[in-house]
């Protein structure tokens, strides 16, 4: 599949990439050093808000690229001060673009075109990355308080970054979701990220919603250079663990599954 997968098993010792354990939301310091001593975590996943004027309460300086789920938490990491902490540890990053909703399209635009000359600046090629951002809508994604960035301006930039400056990073392209019992991703969903992306890619997938929709997530494993990402915001059954075993490849794999209890990595195979 390429450099990019390579580089992220060959940097943590694993030969599958379902043998990479996650950890999420790393967008505070607090958390950001419980993962940063964790032995069980190899890539840290944290979110990335951009702002032309942040509150001064938050003891940052004015404006810039941010570690938050949404602009209502609280900031004590500028996206530099995380990348910096992540390569001192020894993990791999996976930063997450947001868009919220009722901010303006331009705000993530601006958050990825700066947030890759931060990268530009200060990242250690070697070292895994992952770029994600959720760039249509999912299932129940009407119902998110965020929206998706445009995904051929995100595709290009990251693409940009890739050529002159990191070869071995990962995109990650992805659909905005929300929570609910029932819900698929749709065969036109599937084909409109398959017509987004050339070349390597992996594709998020939320874990509640996959066994409904696994006819048409397969599609994108078509293209060799593809790969799946499952994840969870919500608890996972030990009956889909189990169907996830069944059906799923490892080798095409990334599980980036938590106990949202204690946010733990769920592993569903012991190296």
């Amino acid at each position: 599949m390429g450099g990019a997968i390579e580089n992220i098993t060959s940097s943590f010792g694993v030969e599958r990439v379902g043998d990479i354990t996650w950890a999420h939301r790393a967008n505070n310091r607090g958390i950001l050093k419980k993962y940063a001593r964790s032995p069980e975590v190899m890539m840290v996943e944290g979110d990335v808000l951009y702002s032309p004027v942040l509150s001064r309460s938050s003891g940052l300086e004015t404006g810039g690229a941010v570690m938050a789920h949404d602009y209502d938490q609280k900031i004590d990491l500028t996206f530099e001060e995380w990348l910096k902490i992540i390569l001192e540890v020894g993990k791999g990053a996976k930063v997450d673009f947001k868009r919220v909703k009722s901010g303006v399209r331009e705000a993530a635009t601006a958050a990825a075109e700066f947030c890759l000359g931060v990268l530009e600046r200060v990242w250690d090629p070697r070292v895994p990355l992952v770029l994600n951002a959720d760039v249509y809508l999912g299932p129940n994604g009407e119902d998110s308080s965020f929206a998706p960035l445009d995904p051929r301006e995100f595709v290009r930039q990251c693409d940009e970054y890739r050529r002159h400056c990191n070869p071995n990073v990962l995109l990650s392209l992805g659909w905005v979701t929300a929570y609910s019992k029932s819900g698929e991703y749709t065969d036109e969903m599937i084909t409109a990220m398959l017509a987004a992306v050339v070349g390597p890619a992996t594709f998020p997938i939320r874990a509640c919603f996959i066994r409904d929709s696994w006819g048409q997530i397969q599609r994108l494993l078509d293209d060799p250079q593809h790969t799946l990402t499952i994840w969870n915001n919500e608890s996972v059954s030990d009956e889909l663990c189990e169907w996830l075993r069944e059906e799923t490849d490892p080798g095409r794999t990334f599980y980036d599954i938590v106990d949202p209890t204690n946010l733990s990595p769920i592993r569903l195979w012991e190296n």
